[in-house]
């Protein structure tokens, strides 16, 4: 289910804990989703999250100010996802983006 702010909701956060952004039931996914529009707001911040999910492709998209892109979660192993090339794509993502000094 969908929201009006396009965030979606589920009923097993433990399951689609792995879809953080849009949340799923728990705090962390809120927390997250909370801070990363708040930053997204800012003109000086570019954000984006990679995140786990069910189904059977990498999808993204932006919400909210924030480019979500979300990988295929292979299984899960005591409530937590298991994303095959997840630590490929944080690479990439790292290299892609300058770190700015404050």
């Amino acid at each position: 289910m969908r929201d009006p702010s396009g965030w979606s909701r589920t009923r097993h956060a433990r399951d689609d804990a792995q879809q953080v952004l849009p949340a799923a039931s728990g705090g962390i996914e809120y927390h997250l989703r909370d801070l990363a529009t708040a930053l997204a707001e800012r003109s000086d911040c570019e954000v984006r999250a990679i995140v786990a999910k069910r189904g059977p492709a990498t999808v993204t998209e932006t919400i909210d100010g924030v480019e979500v892109t979300r990988l295929r979660r292979v299984f899960a192993y005591a409530s937590t996802p298991v994303v095959f090339g997840m630590t490929r794509v944080i690479s990439a993502e790292a290299a892609r983006t300058p770190i700015r000094p404050t």
